[in-house]
Parts: structure tokens; sequence; C-alpha cells
């Protein structure tokens, strides 16, 4: 059996763990989302184990604990074979600048597992600051507060293949469209000319791996963007 973080390199950034709000403030209730992976030709012989920590685990990082008290999280049910599954915990956000939180999959290491050095990943606390970005990739991508993120849609989302875009914004003239993933690295840009090619634009997802990415409408003194998630 073999459950990991999808793509993952021992104690590597990775997109299948995500904070929902992406950019919170201590004392912000966040839920932390962890996409766990069996990659294997068998279903995992029982539910699997998860812990979240504020910092590496390997050298005194600090165990999470969720709203009621709990830092053992689990998928209650097995996951099949070349399946995933996500858990998810509450957590009230106490942070400094620059933290990471992680997540450790089987920290007893109870399941048989085809390899052992996969089952640590992390994702920056705050991808972005209120106002602008600061991921290295992203730098000439600005998010206004002011900006109304439900302006660019997205359907289907969460997606698999062709994903399609709906637009409630101002018109625009000469814009574009970029795919972004949650380490800042734009993986493909796409120009529009106007709100109209927005509205019958598709793009194809096939070959991202599951977790969450941006998509960024940048146009004249204007941008939107939408989060959209693989699975």
């Amino acid at each position: 059996e073999e459950s990991k973080i999808t793509d993952l390199d021992e104690y590597s950034k990775t997109p299948s763990v995500y904070l929902d709000p992406t950019v919170p403030n201590t004392g912000d209730t966040v839920v932390i989302t962890a996409l766990i992976h069996n990659l294997s030709l068998s279903p995992t012989s029982s539910g699997v184990n998860v812990q979240f920590y504020l910092g590496d685990p390997t050298s005194g990082g600090t165990l999470l604990h969720d709203v009621n008290g709990n830092s053992l999280f689990s998928t209650q049910d097995i996951i099949e074979d070349q399946n995933y599954t996500r858990v998810k915990m509450n957590w009230v956000a106490n942070f400094s600048p620059g933290d990471r939180i992680y997540c450790l999959i089987d920290p007893e290491n109870e399941l048989a597992e085809n390899r052992e050095d996969n089952n640590l990943g992390w994702t920056p606390v705050q991808r972005f600051s209120p106002g602008c970005s600061v991921i290295s990739g992203m730098e000439n991508h600005r998010f206004p507060s002011s900006v109304n993120v439900n302006r660019l849609k997205i359907f289907p989302n969460p997606a698999r293949g062709v994903i399609n875009l709906s637009y409630s914004g101002p018109s625009f003239q000469e814009g574009s469209i970029s795919l972004v993933d949650m380490n800042g690295v734009t993986l493909k840009t796409i120009p529009v000319s106007d709100a109209t090619a927005l509205a019958s634009l598709q793009i194809n997802t096939s070959g991202l791996h599951p977790g969450s990415y941006l998509v960024i409408l940048t146009a004249k003194n204007y941008v939107q963007h939408s989060r959209l998630v693989i699975f």
C-alpha cells in the first residue's frame, strides 16, 4: 500500500495541502485540507491517520490541535487503489510571517507502504498578502482588496479535464487568463480579447495534479481571480 501527497519529494511544498481562507490572519478559524492519495494497486488496509504541524515536525514543529482539541485525524474509511480522499481540520490560526503548515501521513507508521519517505508535505500559511502577491513567479499579479472574486466563476469545480469560465464583471479589452499553481508557477497563459471571448473559453486541465490552483483574469487596471480545485 502507498498513501502520499501527490508529487511530493520529502519535506517539499505541495498543492495537495491548502488552507481556506488562503490569506488567514491570526485568530481566524482556518480549514486545513490535505488530499491523501493511495497510488498503489490495492486498497489501504484501514483508514489513514494524519497530523498537522506548524513547522517541520522533524525539527521541533508544533503539533496542531483543532477547535475541539483533537490532534489526530483520519480518513475513517479505506482508500481504494489509485484513489484519494480528503482530511480536514479547523484550526484557530496563530502564526508568524513565513510559517508553514506541514501534513504528516501515518505518523505512527502503522501502514505497510511501498515507500516510507513521501508522507510529509508543507504549504505556506500565507500564500500571498492582502493587496499584492509575494509568491515568486507571480510578481506581476496584484490582488486589490476590493476585488470581488465571485465575478470570475469556474465550472465544473472541482474538476478533472476541461473547465469553462463565466464572468460578470465590467467589460475589458485585451486581457489574459493565467493558470497558476500554489507554488506561484504560471502553468499557462491564454490571451482573451474581451469578456465575450472569455465566456467561450475552455481550459484543458488534464495532466494537473490534484490540489488547488488560481485562475487569474488580468486586464488593464483590473484583476479577478478564483480558486480551482483539481481532483
